[in-house]
């Protein structure tokens, strides 16, 4: 029953399995006296079925743990948008998709769940939109004025800020800043955000919608889910060859946030910055921590053995020091093996 055989091939949740399991174990009481129940019974040294089921509970509060969005699926995603036109959809979730690595925003925050002409309002305030709006990014020059993002470059804002329009913390209305790259322009936030105010100017979205929208022919549709899911899941099919529909499943618009978490993890940022910085309220964010290949890099990278890491020191004892001079005059390829070899294998105990 747990793996999945039963009558109709459907598999059964653990709470189900064990209703069966307790009225089997009745029955068999029942036919057999006061024999002790099999399911419930203490005394067992090895209680099978309370093993599994208790197994199979804990597998089903496993999180559906969604999946980083690559670099390479980055670079793919960003070479559909080039050759699409600036205001379609690959075009504008490109640009969420930069800042997002900054920002990590939750899909309410920033697109629609579902429908792509209608969007999510604020519980209990009608029309107020629960996605970002224009009057929500702010640009900035060098000396900190504000600058009209209808009529600049790049070049000339300084860094930009985001007024966190409804967030699931509560925390309604917190300004962060994001700052520029100097470096270029290509996964730059503020180029990112700048490119998302100049086009919703030049779509004319109303003042009260969203941002995150596109053109498709004549007419405009509101970034969702969806659209995200199957941005992404074709990245991960063309960039890693993935095919199996269960785990392409796993890049979902949640992505965003997991990346920007993970991205902050692996270049050292402690626990309280990246709780500040992605708006966190609790240690919550650590379940969105992957074994990636950066990490794995970096734990070999600072466990790596040189010769001064294996140096022998030299101490207050005239033998050990005579011993230590001793072999470093006979030092062949492999000498930190015979050092130590020497050091801890001495006769004289009092050298060891």
């Amino acid at each position: 029953m747990i793996k999945g055989d039963t009558i109709l091939g459907q598999s059964i949740k653990s709470d189900t399995i064990k209703r069966y399991v307790s009225a089997a174990a009745e029955l068999f009481t029942d036919r057999w006296g006061n024999m002790a129940d099999p399911y419930e019974c203490k005394t067992l040294r090895r209680n099978y079925p309370k093993i599994l089921i208790s197994a199979l509970a804990r597998y089903e509060k496993v999180p559906n743990r969604r999946e980083i969005i690559t670099h390479d699926m980055f670079e793919h995603i960003a070479k559909q948008a080039d050759r699409a036109g600036p205001d379609s959809l690959v075009a504008s979730f490109k640009d969420w998709l930069s800042w997002s690595r900054y920002g990590g925003p939750r899909q309410g925050e920033w697109c629609q769940e579902k429908s792509k002409t209608k969007y999510k309002e604020v519980e209990g305030i009608a029309g107020e939109a629960q996605a970002f709006r224009l009057d929500d990014l702010a640009f900035y020059d060098h000396n900190s004025r504000r600058i009209d993002p209808r009529d600049t470059l790049v070049c000339n804002v300084a860094y930009a800020t985001v007024r966190w329009r409804y967030q699931k913390n509560k925390d309604n209305g917190e300004i962060i800043k994001y700052y520029a790259d100097s470096r270029g322009n290509r996964w730059c936030p503020v180029y990112a955000l700048l490119s998302i105010a100049q086009r919703a100017i030049r779509m004319n979205i109303p003042s009260n919608e969203p941002i995150a929208k596109y053109n498709q022919g004549t007419k405009q549709y509101f970034i969702t889910a969806k659209n995200v899911a199957t941005i992404l899941q074709e990245a991960a099919y063309e960039t890693m060859g993935i095919t199996d529909p269960k785990v392409l499943q796993k890049w979902t618009s949640h992505s965003l946030r997991v990346t920007a978490a993970n991205e902050l993890h692996r270049m050292g940022f402690s626990d309280a910055y990246i709780k500040h910085r992605l708006r966190w309220r609790s240690d919550a964010f650590m379940k969105y921590l992957r074994h990636t290949i950066h990490v794995a890099r970096k734990h070999t990278e600072a466990l790596s053995l040189t010769n001064k890491n294996l140096q022998l020191e030299k101490s207050n004892l005239d033998r050990v020091n005579e011993r230590i001079d001793g072999i470093q005059l006979h030092r062949c390829r492999d000498e930190n093996d015979i050092l130590w070899r020497q050091y801890f294998y001495a006769k004289d105990s009092t050298v060891v």
